[in-house]
């Protein structure tokens, strides 16, 4: 599964100016992706391996399966920064503040085909009772269609956050900015995994029969950092405004993230944890600044 580019917004509200150029800003982050893949194989001879289902399923075969993953990361930034001027050429602004993290993972997983083989439930027939020809003992092997696996992570945390924002003048109203941002986010996650197969029973009954229902809470810190670097063009914006045009480029990784669960290697237990994983996000920025 592999996320495609996307688009995502940033809104920022400064209120500069007060207490020997002290600065106060509220920022919000936004971006939402899904990833979908599937694969097959390409002839009876080929299996896939049910690697994601619990240890103690005798499912173990596929020919098909389909994936889809939703990630929602949004951030909202409470920042107090004071600009100082180094020499004519360089501006250091450093930034203390708080940062709350929202990041919701949703993985779906599909499995068909092979040991999933809803054409096997034709080949069945009926059995007789030997002793009484005329009774019919009906069959009742489990048969399966398909299956279904659900990871979903929901974080939720708070934390503190510092950084240094610098400016080079190039003239003619052009500028250059870079931004490094450290930030440390602690809170809860909420993981929820469930595993579903579409049972067939007695050659007409069909069902989803849950088999995995778990849901956790666990308490999780994660660290975070933050590069940008912005081009950006100024001029006048009626007589008491400027206008600000702004392309760069942004990376963020986090560290530390919830998210697959691994088994333990009994057959009915699970493991009491969720693998961590790392996440990076980047891509190219434009905006527009108005300030006043």
């Amino acid at each position: 599964l592999k996320y495609k580019y996307g688009g995502g917004f940033r809104l920022f509200c400064v209120f500069s100016g007060f207490r020997n150029k002290w600065s106060l800003m509220a920022g919000w982050t936004s971006f939402h992706r899904n990833a979908q893949a599937s694969t097959e194989a390409k002839c009876d001879t080929e299996e896939l391996f049910v690697t994601l289902m619990h240890p103690s399923r005798d499912l173990k075969r596929a020919a098909k399966a389909e994936g889809k993953l939703n990630l929602k990361y949004d951030v909202v930034d409470v920042l107090l920064s004071r600009s100082c001027t180094v020499c004519d050429c360089l501006t250091l602004t450093p930034q203390l503040g708080m940062r709350i993290l929202f990041l919701d993972q949703q993985m779906r997983v599909d499995y068909t085909g092979k040991d999933f083989k809803f054409d096997t439930f034709t080949e069945l027939k009926p059995e007789y009772n030997p002793y009484c020809p005329c009774e019919v003992i009906c069959d009742r092997r489990e048969l399966f269609d398909g299956a279904r696996v659900n990871f979903d992570s929901d974080y939720y945390g708070v934390g503190m956050l510092g950084g240094l924002d610098t400016a080079f003048p190039l003239g003619c109203g052009f500028h250059f900015q870079g931004t490094f941002i450290g930030a440390i986010v602690a809170g809860r996650n909420l993981y929820k995994h469930e595993e579903l197969l579409s049972k067939c029973v007695d050659f007409c009954t069909k069902e989803a029969r849950p088999i995995i229902d778990v849901r956790e809470k666990q308490y999780v810190a994660i660290p975070m950092l933050q590069v940008e670097g912005r081009l950006g063009w100024e001029t006048k914006c009626y007589t008491k405004g400027q206008l600000r045009l702004v392309i760069g480029y942004s990376f963020t990784h986090l560290w530390n993230v919830p998210q697959l669960r691994r088994y333990h290697t009994g057959i009915e237990s699970v493991s009491n944890s969720s693998h961590a994983s790392t996440i990076g996000l980047h891509g190219g920025t434009f905006g527009a600044e108005l300030l006043f």
